[in-house]
Formats: C-alpha cells, sequence, structure tokens
C-alpha cells in the first residue's frame, strides 16, 4: 500500500515530464494521475493519438522526454505511465470540473464515468 498516497515528487515529476512532452511536440490532450485502488497504485493516464498510431514509438518518445528531461526526472519510472487514446472515458470532461493549470492541478475524486468509478484523480490537462 506503500503507492497509495500520491506523493510530491510525482505530482511534480508529472508536470515535469509532461513540459518536456510538449517542447518534443508530442501531442497529447489530456493527462492525470489515476488512482487504482485494486492495484493501489496511481498512474500517470496520458491521452495522446500516438496511442492509436504506434503505442510502442509513443511509449518510445515518453522514455526520450524522460531521459532528456531536467534532473528531476531521473528517477522517474516510464511504469507509472499509460498512454490511451484521445477518447479514453476519463478524459471526458466531468460536470463540475474547473479547468487545470500547468500551475494548480486539480484533485477529483469519487465520481463515476461511463460506468466506471474513479476513486481519485490529479488533472493536470483536460480535453477541451
Amino acid at each position: 500500500m506503500a503507492d497509495a498516497v500520491l506523493v510530491a515528487d510525482d505530482i511534480e515529476g508529472g508536470r515535469l515530464l509532461l513540459r518536456e512532452l510538449e517542447r518534443a511536440e508530442f501531442t497529447f490532450r489530456a493527462a492525470a494521475w489515476v488512482y487504482n485502488p485494486e492495484t493501489e497504485r496511481w498512474k500517470l493516464v496520458i491521452a495522446t493519438p500516438e496511442a492509436d498510431i504506434d503505442l510502442q514509438k509513443a511509449l518510445m518518445s515518453v522514455w526520450n522526454a524522460i531521459k532528456s528531461g531536467p534532473s528531476a526526472l531521473n528517477d522517474f519510472d516510464l511504469a507509472k505511465v499509460s498512454l490511451v487514446p484521445p477518447d479514453f472515458f476519463l478524459f471526458k470532461k466531468p460536470g463540475q470540473v474547473a479547468h487545470a493549470t500547468e500551475q494548480a492541478p486539480i484533485r477529483y475524486s469519487g465520481y463515476t464515468m461511463n460506468g466506471v468509478y474513479i476513486y481519485d484523480s490529479l488533472i493536470y490537462k483536460l480535453a477541451a
């Protein structure tokens, strides 16, 4: 249960990784840390059209962003990242969610999306 708490290092690492992906012109439409109570783990879920085109190549782009990014990303684990298609259920904007910004990701917990209960999430970016 050590991963049950989303720690500040992961929140900052996610923010830095997303910034590096933007610098590398890697297209993504939404991104959030999502908690899975069954595995007791957090995943940085990134919605990108690249997931539908060539998932392996997309993962390599993420890996390259981690390795070429600031030293704070050196210990960021690629296994914490999931790439999903842009229409992934989580990223259809919940009605009450405000716009997240790079400076202030928003916590959104306890909602159901398309019949799936989302226990907890920290949203960096939502598709428009």
